[in-house]
């Protein structure tokens, strides 16, 4: 393949969404809420759109192979839920994780950079969500004792983050609140849709 050409998506990531940029000669890959992905391209540029939700990136000097993830995390109004919430952002983590291991990948060569956690969802209608998603990641990375070089997280801006498999930057765009309609509406519908679904067989956690 060239680099001309649109890439092939590894085993397992065949639905994640993907086009061709003619103007930067470069393969999109779009991540939804709930996606995971991970390649060992280094013509791709990993984006995603950022309001309640937390993405990881994530980069393995050993074998270069990179990956993102999107996740928020199901709380309701009852605290007691927590431990169940919890289990999505376990499976995302562990999800991004193990794959890059399954890889070739090391966990001691393994960095991370993370963003997200806007308040940007109706306070009436939901537990303050951002600040559980940005508290469960901050724990998560201190028990693991992950790498983590950088994160952008919390405020009330939603945030366009675009990870460059070759260079391994991650651009942030800040989106005004205007365009921001969209993004809390699609958010809203899959924290109604996550509510609606217990976890079952199809949540492996490591």
């Amino acid at each position: 393949m060239s680099d001309k050409e649109m890439s092939e998506p590894l085993d397992g990531f065949e639905k994640v969404s993907r086009y061709w940029d003619e103007k930067l000669c470069k393969t999109i890959v779009k991540l939804k809420p709930g996606e995971i992905y991970l390649t060992k391209n280094t013509n791709e540029i990993v984006t995603t759109t950022l309001g309640s939700c937390v993405a990881v990136c994530l980069y393995d000097a050993m074998t270069n192979v990179c990956g993102m993830n999107h996740f928020l995390l199901p709380f309701k109004g009852d605290e007691n839920q927590c431990s169940d919430a919890s289990r999505y952002g376990n499976w995302a983590m562990e999800s991004l994780i193990n794959g890059a291991i399954n890889l070739g990948g090391f966990k001691y060569s393994m960095e991370f950079k993370v963003f997200g956690g806007s308040k940007v969802l109706d306070k009436s209608s939901h537990i303050n969500v951002p600040e559980k998603n940005v508290d469960f990641i901050l724990n998560y990375f201190k028990k693991e004792n992950l790498r983590l070089i950088t994160s952008d997280l919390r405020g009330i801006e939603v945030r366009v983050i675009s990870y460059h498999t070759d260079s391994r930057v991650t651009e942030l765009r800040k989106l005004k609140s205007k365009d921001n309609a969209s993004v809390i509406f699609g958010e809203n519908n899959y924290l109604k849709d996550m509510y609606n679904k217990s976890i079952g067989n199809d949540v492996q956690l490591f």
